[in-house]
């Protein structure tokens, strides 16, 4: 006879922290949509009818909310880029076709991203997401292999490119109107080792 009260290995984790997540950072696109909505705890809760406490559960603060949603555009770009140069396309055209990835989910959450810059948050989250960048530029010098230059320090220029590329990014998500995506996309390659990009200018 099985003992009902051994623990279930096999159960299904509770979704509702995650629906709880969802909700939160749906409620800061539509505030952020939203001309010169304060981007605030109570502000997010109440828009995305949850408690503060409940908002809490899972962010720590602003900081936690921003990083969370910011790493995980950049995630996106990566995993493009990398899977295309693993199929055998050639590197500029694995780095063209994800930096447009990356910039077409920008430019579809750019009131977000713009509204992100002004929160009252600490220094934490900028420094957060540009590492979390620079993990994703490491993956990518690891899918490269051989191609990278030998003696390089790998975290040195990781954190370099994703701290130019943070840079570049905001005054493009802050120019009204802003350059063309594809225009944009050679601009920001153009900035970036040939054997990262494969751009030749």
């Amino acid at each position: 006879m099985e003992d009902d009260s051994a623990p279930d290995s096999k159960r299904a984790a509770d979704p509702r922290p995650a629906r709880t997540r969802a909700a939160i950072q749906d409620a800061v696109r539509r505030l952020a949509a939203r001309p010169d909505q304060e981007i605030s705890v109570n502000a997010i809760a109440r828009e995305a009818s949850v408690s503060r406490s409940a908002f809490y559960d899972q962010y720590s603060d602003l900081d936690a909310l921003a990083i969370d949603m910011l790493s995980g555009i950049f995630r996106a770009s990566t995993v493009a880029d990398t899977m295309r140069i693993r199929r055998g396309d050639s590197l500029r055209e694995a780095a063209e076709a994800a930096t447009l990835v990356f910039l077409d989910y920008l430019d579809e959450h750019r009131a977000f991203f713009v509204s992100s810059l002004e929160w009252k948050t600490t220094s934490r989250a900028p420094e957060a997401v540009r590492r979390a960048l620079a993990d994703n530029y490491l993956e990518i010098f690891d899918v490269l292999g051989s191609a990278v230059p030998p003696g390089i320090n790998r975290d040195d220029t990781a954190l370099f490119l994703a701290g130019g590329t943070i840079t570049l990014i905001t005054e493009w998500m802050r120019e009204s109107p802003p350059t063309p995506k594809r225009e944009f996309a050679l601009r920001l390659m153009a900035q970036h080792p040939t054997w990262v990009s494969g751009y030749a200018a």
